[in-house]
């Protein structure tokens, strides 16, 4: 009881901030209160995230300094031992969302930077304060899309939200990304509720999917075969031209998925464990592919081979892989379009 007295003080107070040493001696109170709580109750750890997120995001009388010192003060006294470095984060963030200059270099060094539960609940209490700002969504999308695509895919409400706030208010402009973003909501059950009710609001939307989905498409980094698969699944790719799984964790079980895509002519797997399995696969089923990149793959001549199939191949690129000499002359004689070629670091160099 005595503490909820005291964090409806400190709400009180900081809901109305005049001085800033006022304001910075009842964080540090706050922050202490919440500290040395003998009390084992959730909501008494978290009132210094909630109240101050609310305070950086709705006092426009503080000045850009003034809120630089609210963070410093929550920095040096926050209780790294109930949250810890992700609260300073979560401070930091409040901190450049609410900034009328942009936050782009610091938004990219941290935001989603973990997965764990505790860093995205903390996330979803400061989004309740700031993320239906415009600027808010405009940073996200222009700095990290990939992984709210990614947390959302995987079934996070909170990265739902953001990503139907982000068709809602037109933050994205280019169709592609759109269409990505609508197959990503519809591959889970909340996204799917979340992305019907947002039709409701926006024939649009729905109007934009059924003309045949992307035609391009780049998948975010830290992606697997199950990743893939749920958001191919989700929707229609009949359109897909393009398609980048680079500097994801995909195999060459996502093969199966791939060969679905009666479109797909450029396909990038760069930096992946994509194998000899996979491109045997690809060589029987999508014969049309014009630019395939396997760079730093695990593929070996034995699945190297199997591409003198792809007539249509005008640019391949292999670098860093195990070709051998004699492959790459086979390639070379069996693929009478392929113009553009790299080899570097392998013995064909």
């Amino acid at each position: 009881m005595e503490s909820e007295k005291k964090i409806y003080k400190y709400k009180k107070v900081l809901s109305n901030p005049s001085r800033l040493e006022v304001v910075l001696k009842e964080i540090r109170s706050l922050v202490d209160m919440a500290l040395t709580s003998p009390l084992q109750d959730e909501s008494i750890h978290q009132a210094p995230l909630e109240i101050v997120s609310k305070l950086l995001s709705e006092a426009t009388n503080l000045t850009a300094q003034e809120h630089e010192n609210i963070i410093v003060v929550s920095y040096k006294n926050s209780f790294l031992g109930k949250g810890g470095i992700m609260s300073l984060l979560i401070w930091l963030f409040a901190f450049l969302a609410t900034l009328e200059r942009g936050a782009k270099d610091v938004l990219c060094v941290f935001v989603f930077s973990s997965l764990e539960p505790s860093f995205l609940l903390q996330v979803h209490i400061l989004m309740g304060s700031c993320y239906k700002t415009k600027k808010f969504l405009l940073s996200l999308a222009e700095n990290k899309l990939g992984p709210c695509m990614l947390l959302a895919l995987r079934g996070n409400q909170t990265m739902v939200e953001i990503l139907c706030l982000m068709l809602e208010y037109n933050i994205i402009e280019n169709k592609d990304t759109q269409l990505q973003i609508i197959s990503t909501l519809e591959s889970t059950d909340v996204g799917k509720k979340m992305y019907e009710q947002l039709c409701d609001r926006q024939r649009e939307l729905k109007e934009l999917q059924r003309k045949g989905g992307p035609t391009r498409l780049t998948l975010p980094s830290k992606s697997t075969d199950a990743d893939l698969a749920r958001l191919l699944s989700s929707g229609s790719f009949g359109n897909l031209e393009n398609l980048s799984l680079a500097f994801t964790n995909v195999t060459s079980a996502c093969a199966e998925y791939l060969i679905k895509l009666p479109s797909l002519k450029q396909l990038n797997l760069w930096s992946t464990q994509f194998g000899d399995a996979g491109l045997r696969l690809l060589s029987e089923h999508l014969t049309m592919l014009q630019v395939v990149n396997l760079c730093e793959t695990p593929v070996t001549d034995a699945g190297l081979l199997a591409l003198s199939s792809m007539k249509s191949l005008c640019s391949l690129n292999m670098n860093s892989t195990k070709l051998s000499a004699d492959t790459y002359e086979d390639l070379k004689a069996k693929l009478p379009n392929l113009k553009e070629v790299d080899v570097r670091y392998t013995e064909a160099w």
